[in-house]
């Protein structure tokens, strides 16, 4: 039989490492389905979840970020055109202070859920 006679036209390759697919073979024939069957049941079957990023910490994070670098140009330019020489540079450094806590409690929040995750995964790598 030919390729147009098959219900499913359409390839995904993907590339694996030896030990990767003796464990996906190994599952495979565990539950008595070929690997690309198996894949196939894991993909359309699995439900996914969203990456953990806290989307308003990273617009806030991202504000911060440009309204730092507009200070900094701000200062730059002031600084070549040479209306100041000596900058005060004590509100950006407390706009990074704020920055960095941003990141810090995205990144304790993403830690606190992989850590969950990857708890998640070695109990299903031993099933």
């Amino acid at each position: 039989m030919g390729s147009e006679n098959r219900k499913r036209q359409r390839m995904v390759p993907i590339r694996l490492s030896d030990e990767e697919f003796e464990r996906l073979e190994r599952k495979a024939d565990k539950v008595g389905l070929t690997v690309p069957a198996f894949l196939r049941e894991l993909a359309i079957r699995q439900r996914v979840k969203s990456p953990v990023i806290d989307r308003d910490g990273a617009v806030e994070i991202g504000k911060q970020i440009r309204a730092i670098g507009n200070n900094l140009n701000q200062l730059t330019r002031l600084s070549h055109d040479g209306t100041i020489e000596v900058v005060e540079l004590k509100e950006t450094r407390q706009e990074l202070h704020e920055v960095w806590r941003l990141l810090n409690s995205v990144l304790q929040a993403t830690q606190t859920v992989s850590s969950t995750t990857a708890r998640e995964k070695q109990k299903n790598e031993t099933e």
